[in-house]
């Protein structure tokens, strides 16, 4: 009723203003499907680094393995670029890959040189694994960068990319272990001290219970 009463301004006003609304509302659902889907990678990457180095190997190898396969669509024309970083630099006579595949047709990779690598294309559920050697320029953090992965393909005529960095635990790296022996040898010796300490009052002890008894023999 109050609607209905109101002047033909304030109907023409609520009016628009319902429907600016409305268009709003229609948009804002329209472009979040939309932005949830240019968010979501198409491609699965992993990335995996084990520290292998010791005081009694006397090295700081760490292997670096990357894994990738496309979830649902074909990926073509595919770049795997990896490089050491201002951290690390990569030894690639170590590299080594290994293809999974389901299909009838298995993906063709070959290393280009310089820690880049190319697959002509893969289906869904392929799986690639590169693996590679880097050695840390620095072993006294418990984490550090180590390598720098970019992944570029073609993808329903898209050419789309994903960049990450593999990062390394070095918490048990030869520098740790150092500080850790450390602190033991301190640790015995404080206790070494002790002992001294203890073993020169029991002695003394001995000495003056010793001297008291032949005194008293003698009187």
């Amino acid at each position: 009723m109050i609607f209905k009463n109101a002047p033909g301004g304030i109907k023409r006003g609520i009016l628009i203003l319902v429907i600016v609304f409305s268009l709003v509302l229609s948009v804002v659902f329209m472009i979040s499907p939309v932005q949830a889907q240019e968010d979501e990678d198409p491609v699965t990457v992993e990335i995996d680094t084990e520290y292998t180095g010791s005081v009694e190997s006397d090295s700081e190898r760490i292997r670096v393995t990357v894994e990738f396969s496309p979830d649902d669509n074909e990926m073509v024309d595919i770049l795997l670029n990896t490089a050491g970083t201002e951290n690390s630099f990569a030894d690639y006579e170590t590299r080594e890959r290994s293809i999974s595949s389901p299909g009838q047709t298995e993906p063709d990779i070959s290393y280009e040189g310089s820690g880049t690598w190319s697959v002509d294309f893969m289906q869904p559920d392929d799986e690639i694994s590169v693996q590679f050697d880097v050695y840390p320029r620095s072993i006294n953090v418990e984490e550090l960068d180590v390598a720098d992965i970019d992944l570029i393909y073609t993808m329903q005529g898209q050419e789309l990319s994903i960049s990450e960095t593999a990062t390394a635990d070095l918490s048990g790296s030869a520098y740790f272990q150092w500080q850790e022996g450390g602190d033991d040898d301190d640790d015995n010796d404080g206790w070494d001290l002790l002992s001294m300490v203890v073993g020169f009052i029991a002695a003394v002890f001995l000495f003056v219970v010793s001297y008291a008894v032949w005194w008293y023999a003698l009187v």
